[in-house]
C-alpha cells in the first residue's frame, strides 16, 4: 500500500519536539519511502494570536516565575490541576484544527508535544476524525499532560517512563518502548581526529557547549573559568539563532580565542559531537538523548523546574551525566579528560551500557504506526 498520509503535530516550544518530529518522519520514509509525511507546528498554523500567547506565557513562567511553574508542574503531574486553562487554550483552536483535519483527511496522526495530543484526542472522541493518534513522548518522565484517552499509542523513552503510564491506567497494549526517535546520522561514529580535522579546530582536548541561549542554564564566567583553570582546554559553542549573544560570548572570551570556536544555529550538530570529548548542556531531552547515542559524556546546567529537573535526575541517575554545580564532581572529569589517559567515562558508567538496543524497537513501532494507515 502507498500513498499513506502521515501528520506529524509538534509546537515550537523548545527546538526538541520538532527534531523529534523530523527523525520521525525520516523513519516513516524508510518503513515507506511512498507515503506523504508532513509536519506542522500547530500553534503557528492554526492562529497567529494563540501562537504568541502560548509562547509568551511559557516564555513568562520558564524565565520570570521558575517556581511557580515548577509548582504547577508539580502539582498536576498525575491529574493536571490547571486543565481550565489547558481546556481554554484547546478550545480556542479546536475549529481550526477540525477545519485542518478535515481538509488534509490523514490516514494517522503522530504528535510529539502533549498540546496537540489532547486536542486531537478531544476531536477524536468528539467524531470529528478517525484517524488513529499515537504520541511519542520526549521527556525522561511522564505527566497527565501526556496522557489522552483517545491515543491510540504511545512511544515511550524509557521502561521507567512505560511503568509509571501504567500505573496511571494507560492499557498496556497502548504502549512501546522505543527510546526518543533521533536522526540516525547520531548513531553514527566518526573518529574524533577525523571530526576535527573537518572542522577545522585544533586536535586537543574538547568541550561542545549548547546552551539554548546560555543564559537559561549558566554564565559565560562558567566557561571563562574552565579556560583559565585548563589550559589544554578547546571549546566549540553553540549559541543558536541568538547572534548578540554570539559576538558576546567572542568578546569575554577574547583573552582565549584561539580555543574557543563559536557557531551560531548549527546544522551538523552530530558532527560537533563527533569531534568533542564531553558536552556542556541543557537537560532537554533530545540533545541528552543525541549524546547518549554518541557516547559522549554530559555536564548538566542547572535545570529549571519543571520536565528539566526530571530530564536532569534521571540523566544523573542513570550514569549519563554529572551536574555543572557538583565541583567536585566537574573537576575530576577535567582532569581525566585533559590528563588524556583514557579514563573520562568512568565517571559516566551509562555512556558505557548504552547500545543500539531501541533502534529495533522504534522500527517496529514505525511499522506499526505505517499499518494503522
Amino acid at each position: 500500500m502507498t500513498g499513506r498520509r502521515v501528520l506529524i503535530l509538534s509546537e515550537p516550544f523548545g527546538m526538541g519536539h520538532t527534531a523529534v518530529a523530523k527523525a520521525l518522519r525520516t523513519y516513516l520514509l524508510m518503513g515507506d519511502p511512498n507515503c506523504q509525511v508532513e509536519i506542522m507546528e500547530t500553534s503557528t498554523h492554526l492562529s497567529p494570536k494563540v501562537a504568541l500567547l502560548l509562547g509568551s506565557l511559557y516564555l513568562t513562567f520558564i524565565t520570570r516565575a521558575p517556581v511557580l511553574w515548577g509548582y504547577l508542574y508539580a502539582t498536576s503531574r498525575q491529574q493536571a490541576g490547571w486543565m481550565p486553562i489547558w481546556h481554554l487554550l484547546h478550545v480556542l483552536i479546536y475549529k481550526e484544527m477540525a477545519t485542518i483535519l478535515g481538509n488534509l483527511q490523514p490516514d494517522v496522526v503522530v504528535c510529539t508535544h502533549p498540546f496537540p495530543s489532547a486536542i486531537v484526542s478531544r476531536l477524536k472522541l468528539g467524531g470529528f476524525t478517525s484517524a488513529p493518534l499515537f504520541t511519542v513522548v520526549t521527556d525522561y518522565c511522564t505527566h497527565a499532560s501526556w496522557r489522552s484517552s483517545a491515543v491510540d499509542g504511545y512511544l515511550l523513552p524509557t521502561e521507567s517512563v512505560r511503568l509509571l503510564m501504567q500505573k496511571s491506567g494507560v492499557p498496556a497494549n497502548r504502549m512501546m518502548v522505543t527510546g526518543i526517535p533521533i536522526q540516525p546520522k547520531f548513531h553514527a561514529h566518526k573518529d574524533k581526529r577525523d571530526a576535527r580535522s573537518s572542522l577545522g579546530v585544533l586536535d586537543r582536548p574538547t568541550i561542545l557547549v549548547m546552551g539554548g541561549g546560555l543564559g537559561l542554564g549558566f554564565q559565560i564566567e562558567d566557561l571563562d573559568r574552565l579556560l583559565r583553570d585548563y589550559p589544554d582546554l578547546q571549546l566549540l559553542i553553540v549559541t543558536g539563532t541568538n547572534a548578540q549573544l554570539r559576538l558576546k560570548v567572542a568578546a569575554l572570551l577574547d583573552h582565549a580565542a584561539d580555543r574557543i570556536h563559536v557557531y551560531g544555529y548549527a546544522d551538523n550538530v552530530d558532527e560537533l559531537m563527533d569531534a568533542s570529548d564531553m558536552i556542556i548542556t541543557k537537560p532537554g531531552a533530545v540533545t541528552c538523548t543525541e549524546a547518549m547515542a554518541k557516547r559522549l559524556p554530559i555536564i548538566l546546567s542547572r535545570p529549571l523546574p519543571g520536565q528539566e529537573q526530571d530530564n536532569s535526575q534521571h540523566l544523573i541517575s542513570q550514569g549519563y551525566a554529572v551536574d555543572l554545580s557538583d565541583r567536585q564532581a566537574l573537576a575530576a572529569c577535567l582532569d581525566d579528560l585533559v590528563s588524556n589517559d583514557g579514563r573520562l567515562k568512568r565517571h559516566f558508567p551509562g555512556i558505557l551500557d548504552w547500545s543500539e538496543t531501541y533502534l529495533p524497537e522504534l522500527n517496529q513501532s514505525i511499522s506499526r504506526i505505517l499499518g494503522h494507515c
